[in-house]
């Protein structure tokens, strides 16, 4: 028994000594590692610092021959970073990091863009300088991008940012509420002033540029103060036409359609319940069927317009949406849809939802030119406005409405349900009425995609994009 006990405690300390040996060996290679990680992070942010710099370049010289940027890029050299340093590379008519084939289909994205000019690539490498001359620690990362600038084609608006924007004052009186369909806040906006009466309801901030007055109640927004001016552009239904090669019928007669549009040749009027079926079995986000109205648009009565998901209308003149009359994708209204008069807040967010894609998109746009002749309203008193959007009385229309002029919401009846948001470039006008008017924003961080907006000036667009650290790390 005490040879047994005497080898069991040699055991006992070898094993102890082995543990304790293994134990500072695993704590020099994780404190290795930790190191090894920190050069890293260095090396890495170095990298995304200089290749900051150079889009910042890259946006001061838009418009301009990118063939010539180089040989400013590459004066980036060793430029000092908080532990390190960072050196920017650049190569015009290039992407080293995409085939020729890749280069060519993503370039045909992109009409009129020029290789030689428009196409630039950027390496920006980043280099810690803890204990550079020893090869074990001394690390690099380097960030490779392939840019292009190239017309703005589809972009997201600021404006579309806010529920309801206006260029020019914004006045609502009655009792219009405004409510975010998922978890957000429905901001109002004018680069104007703005008049919200007592009765207004808005699940957010009100905001406006210029003075304004206000009767809200503390309880009704969230705030209501001052803020910065939001670019705005009109938009051009002839060059948007021209841009999605929509003819105009040479007699004059139509109206014209294919799988693609609809193009009616003068003013239209809806009054009944009609249908567009989605054509060649269904649209998409990034290729909407468009129905170009070259006049006036009127839904009247209980009419219900019925549109294809993925749908942009554009109307040269005047949209009007009177009484109950109700635009969707679907077959059911708020009414029919509850079966009842008046929809519960339950009920219409429940609706909502069936009129949305991915639960997130609006998936109908209208763009509305207007007679082109508005007259500004410079105070709430002033009613000398031509109405280029007029939506009146029940009913519900579902898309993001974008106006070059006037935006009128007339109370009545079970109220107005707006499933969207509005951005008008002259006054937006709530007088309520009736129950009050609803309004269904459908948050910014839920990306309103409209598309068919193309904005003068160009864009950046990074067509490839690649990083490696070496040494490469072990995890």
């Amino acid at each position: 028994m005490g040879h047994l006990s005497l080898l069991l405690v040699v055991g006992a300390f070898l094993v102890s000594g082995i543990l304790l040996y293994n134990a500072n060996n695993s704590a020099t290679a994780a404190g290795d590692r930790v190191w090894e990680h920190q050069r890293h992070v260095v090396a890495r942010d170095g990298a995304a610092t200089g290749m900051a710099r150079s889009v910042r370049t890259l946006t001061e010289n838009l418009n301009g021959d990118w063939s010539l940027l180089p040989a400013s890029l590459n004066l980036l050299a060793d430029e000092p970073y908080d532990g390190g340093t960072y050196t920017v590379k650049a190569f015009s008519n290039q992407c080293s990091i995409l085939n020729s084939t890749s280069q060519s289909k993503f370039l045909t994205r992109y009409p009129g863009v020029s290789p030689s000019t428009d196409l630039i690539e950027v390496r920006a490498t980043g280099t810690n300088t803890v204990l550079a001359t020893d090869s074990d620690t001394h690390q690099s990362h380097q960030i490779v991008a392939c840019y292009i600038q190239a017309d703005w084609s589809n972009p997201i608006p600021p404006s579309f940012q806010y529920s309801f924007i206006s260029n020019e004052f914004f006045d609502f009186k009655g009792g219009p509420e405004i409510q975010a369909y998922l978890d957000g806040e429905g901001n109002v906006h004018s680069n104007d002033g703005m008049y919200l009466g007592p009765k207004v309801v808005i699940d957010g901030h009100a905001t406006m540029v210029e003075t304004g007055i206000s009767q809200t109640k503390t309880d009704d927004v969230a705030s209501f103060g001052y803020g910065p001016s939001v670019p705005m552009r009109q938009f051009d239904p002839e060059t948007f036409r021209s841009s999605n090669n929509i003819p105009i019928a040479a007699d004059g007669t139509g109206p014209l359609s294919t799988t693609d549009y609809k193009y009616s040749p003068s003013s239209v009027t809806i009054g009944g319940n009609t249908t567009f079926s989605p054509p060649g079995g269904g649209t998409r986000e990034d290729d909407p069927w468009i129905w170009f109205v070259d006049g006036d648009l009127t839904i009247s009565g209980n009419a219900h317009l019925r549109l294809p998901q993925w749908t942009t209308v554009v109307v040269t003149g005047k949209l009007n949406v009177q009484a109950g009359a109700n635009v969707t994708v679907t077959g059911q209204t708020p009414k029919s849809y509850c079966g009842c008069s008046r929809p519960s807040d339950e009920q219409m967010r429940e609706w909502v939802g069936t009129q949305l894609l991915g639960g997130d998109h609006s998936p109908l746009a209208w763009y509305v030119d207007g007679d082109g002749d508005r007259v500004s309203a410079p105070s709430p008193d002033d009613d000398n406005v031509i109405d280029d959007v007029v939506l009146g009385g029940g009913g519900a229309l579902v898309g993001n409405i974008y106006t070059n002029g006037d935006y009128i919401l007339n109370g009545g009846g079970g109220g107005m349900n707006l499933v969207g948001n509005v951005v008008a470039y002259g006054d937006i006008r709530g007088n309520g009425g009736g129950n009050g008017n609803n309004f269904w924003f459908l948050e910014v961080g839920q990306q309103n995609i409209i598309p068919g907006v193309l904005l003068p000036g160009k864009q950046i667009v990074r067509l490839a994009y690649a990083e490696w650290t070496d040494p490469v790390l072990d995890n």
